[in-house]
């Protein structure tokens, strides 16, 4: 593996890892919560979820390119794991409105720094193994943006999954990099086997890399209405009460449907290194595998007549009997038990729950 920057050293163009880190992740409640959402969970290994992913970029980035995007009641959170950040590396938005905002305010900083660099788009809530693989493909990728496309990273199917968005590959423009031919929504069951069939199919995994003028230069001309909120001056940065302002008048809206459907620049490079987005509770069964019953366990537990279950347990022992095809976690202050099948439910359970006033302290 490289030295941490010494990529960067060797390129004429300056580049910085963008990690978007202002999710919520409500489909990982009640372990992830408004005040500590799943990005700052160790939700799979050891380390939180973005500190996975600030140190999976280093070989490609240096410590002092990396930029994290959050929401402003995130920041200490964001301070108090990424040490030695700078302070103008940690971009705060008032609060959150999807991707497209997000990735246009941060556009904007780095054009002042420098409008040729370019932009590594990652979520901070990706699983990914195989870090040599991902670091090769991140290469490849600065250096087709170089070009002025919008690279994406697909990823080949190994199951019909419903919870992705897919895209179609297009021509060849070069070897593994693809002219992206359409943007599919999250399928029905049997539309993602067709897909997983065609063969021509590949997940979406959320993940860019482009130009940092590029990617402006298409939202002015694809999302005209972000670009009169966050690029009226491109010398100067916005103050906070700016922002805000900014911000509140804005859609909350994806990077995918903003720019990327809409733009003859887009291009998908396909990844060969493992992948997951880890979206609910479903993923642990995944990437932690289960015992002889189907059972996966995090934490202290002990099953009897039980099976395809998924438990994770925080505190004492979580114990279950002639129980089947459930999700339990247990938390310090809350207990949750649901059908497997129901879990796709959670974001519209917790915002029911929200509507009562007692219950909000949970959430």
């Amino acid at each position: 593996m490289k030295e941490q920057g010494e990529y960067l050293l060797r390129e004429d163009t300056m580049i910085y890892a963008v990690i978007l880190a202002g999710g919520r992740g409500e489909r990982f409640w009640p372990k992830s919560r408004e005040r500590r959402p799943k990005q700052f969970l160790p939700l799979i290994l050891k380390k939180t979820m973005l500190e996975e992913t600030v140190d999976r970029i280093l070989p490609v980035v240096p410590a002092e390119n990396v930029v994290i995007v959050a929401t402003s009641e995130l920041g200490d959170m964001v301070r108090s794991l990424v040490s030695g950040i700078k302070e103008s590396n940690l971009l705060l938005e008032p609060f959150g409105r999807n991707t497209a905002p997000a990735i246009a305010y941060v556009a904007s900083c780095l054009h002042r720094r420098d409008p040729d660099a370019i932009m590594i788009c990652l979520p901070a809530d990706h699983y990914i193994k195989e870090r040599k693989k991902f670091t090769a493909s991140i290469e490849r990728a600065v250096s087709v943006a170089k070009d002025n496309w919008l690279i994406t990273f697909g990823i080949t199917p190994t199951r019909p999954d419903t919870g992705y968005g897919y895209i179609e590959v297009g021509e060849e423009i070069e070897n593994g990099v693809f002219r992206v031919k359409s943007f599919k929504e999250k399928p029905t069951k049997k539309r993602a086997m067709e897909f997983l069939k065609a063969k021509s199919f590949l997940w979406n995994s959320g993940m860019f890399v482009w130009k940092v003028k590029t990617i402006i230069d298409e939202i002015k001309k694809h999302a005209p209405y972000i670009a009169e909120k966050l690029f009226n001056n491109q010398n100067q940065q916005l103050g906070w009460e700016e922002l805000t302002k900014a911000y509140d008048g804005l859609p909350a809206i994806s990077v995918d449907y903003a720019v990327m459907e809409r733009s003859q620049r887009t291009a998908v490079l396909k990844g060969d290194f493992i992948w997951d987005d880890v979206g609910s509770w479903l993923s642990l069964e995944r990437l932690l595998g289960k015992d002889k019953n189907g059972n996966t366990i995090v934490g202290e537990a002990f099953f009897k007549d039980s099976s395809n279950c998924i438990v994770s347990n925080e505190k004492g022992i979580t114990a279950l009997l002639g129980a089947s095809d459930l999700v339990v976690v247990n938390t310090d202050d809350v207990l949750f038990v649901s059908k497997k099948s129901h879990v796709d439910r959670i974001k519209k359970f917790i915002e029911e729950m929200g509507e009562e006033e007692k219950l909000k302290k949970y959430l």
